[in-house]
């Protein structure tokens, strides 16, 4: 919401920490064929429209890519602060 990447990795990271779980969870129920994988996909979709708001001139690809960075620094037990500064300095801007 701030436009600071950092800021929200962050934020992101401490609600993964106090909700490991959450992972397991979303990794569980998002390619089932289900109501809940179907919310869980429109949970993507909705991110993918705010990355290419922000990112417009990233293909589909590179924007999942993106994302799929985004989720392992937040959810890697070895990505720490410093990893999330590097991964951000290769942002397409």
């Amino acid at each position: 919401r701030t436009g600071n990447a950092l800021d929200s990795l962050r934020y992101a990271r401490g609600m993964f920490m106090k909700t490991p779980a959450f992972t397991v969870f979303y990794l569980r129920w998002r390619l089932t064929n289900s109501d809940l994988g179907k919310k869980l996909a429109s949970f993507d979709q909705r991110y993918q429209k705010k990355l290419a708001a922000l990112f417009p001139n990233l293909s589909d690809a590179e924007r999942i890519a993106l994302q799929a960075i985004f989720h392992g620094l937040i959810t890697s037990p070895v990505a720490d602060e410093d990893a999330m500064k590097a991964a951000l300095k290769w942002l397409p801007v």
